[in-house]
């Protein structure tokens, strides 16, 4: 575990207001992980934990739990050194526990290209559980598969009081809830689910969606995502008990749920995932699939246009942006010569 500790130092209106020192931690194991969680619960300092790429075998869940009103960023994928992000860090749960659980007050909690995988939990959040008092919240860029909850979320629960929560470009695939199959979200502000892939998710409750539900007393732009192919006794793939909008998403079915607000550009069509070969790690689209170019660029307004998908392709390389969490880039090489 390498760490290093620096002095952040916060600008207004080119005057400084205040100094926050921050711990940078880079970790390759399960141990020195656990051991930077643990340290950023009570250290005063915004804590950014940056993860070797591989995998990560737990027999136990890893857990930070902090009443401190700071930054917790979780950034995996990293090369030796932590020099730039190559990949992913994917957290095994091996089928016996929850990869990790949160619990945070107030600041911020962000997660980057972490793969949770074969977790499980008696109780909610087989893959992921963070629950906030005030914290606005990223997950941004992470895969969930495989993971098994008894209760709601079977990807992932998680939800903060009054905070906002942003959800863009993960992953959900084959998980299993008791209640929601794949990611229950609750948030207090104004919040945005973009450009996820939630398919092939599985909820046991005939009342509950297998894909994803929003709630909570904030609202939810929910846009260009695929939810599609989940299997519950309802039949339903997504339900939205908050305050919410819809635009551009390709969605199967939608429970009865609070009427949104609006609702543009809707699909309800097969996206035509790509083929593979044998096992699927990734659900890109066919280059004919109905969803390329179909995006709603305005959704990514308040992002830098040079963000990227998870594979590490542009996001913006057609017309428009493709819907879910896969950018088809053929187009780019239409001339016949590879990269």
């Amino acid at each position: 575990m390498q760490t290093s500790r620096l002095l952040a130092v916060l600008l207004g209106l080119g005057t400084i207001q205040q100094a926050v020192a921050a711990t940078i931690t880079c970790v390759d194991s399960v141990a020195t992980l656990q051991a930077a969680l643990s340290a950023a619960e009570n250290n005063a300092d915004d804590d950014y934990i940056n993860v070797h790429w591989g995998v990560y075998s737990l027999s136990s869940e890893l857990l930070h739990s902090s009443s401190e009103n700071r930054i917790l960023s979780i950034v995996g994928g990293y090369d030796d050194g932590c020099n730039s992000v190559i990949g992913n860090s994917l957290l095994d749960g091996n089928d016996a526990v929850r990869p990790l659980s949160i619990f945070v007050t107030g600041g911020s909690v962000s997660i980057r290209r972490m793969y949770f995988a074969d977790g499980f939990a008696n109780g909610a959040g087989g893959g992921l559980q963070l629950v906030a008092t005030s914290a606005n919240i990223i997950l941004d860029k992470n895969r969930f598969s495989g993971n098994r909850s008894t209760s709601s979320g079977g990807a992932a629960q998680v939800s903060t009081g009054t905070g906002r929560l942003f959800a863009v470009g993960n992953l959900v695939v084959q998980n299993r809830g008791g209640a929601v199959g794949g990611l229950n979200l609750g948030a207090g502000g104004d919040s945005l689910v973009l450009n996820n892939t939630i398919f092939s998710n599985i909820s046991d409750s005939p009342t509950s969606p297998a894909g994803l539900l929003v709630q909570g007393s904030g609202s939810f732009d929910v846009a260009n995502n695929i939810i599609w192919g989940n299997a519950s006794a309802g039949g339903a793939d997504f339900r939205g008990d908050a305050a919410h909008g819809r635009r551009s998403n390709d969605i199967g079915f939608v429970a009865n749920s609070t009427p949104p607000d609006y609702v543009l550009d809707e699909l309800s069509v097969d996206p035509e995932f790509a083929e593979c070969p044998f096992f699927c790690t990734d659900w890109d689209l066919d280059p004919a699939s109905p969803l390329v170019d179909a995006g709603n660029d305005e959704a990514w307004a308040d992002f830098n246009p040079g963000e990227l998908d998870l594979l590490f392709r542009p996001r913006f390389s057609g017309a428009h942006v493709d819907i879910g969490a896969y950018e088809n880039n053929d187009l780019l090489f239409a001339d016949g010569f590879d990269p």
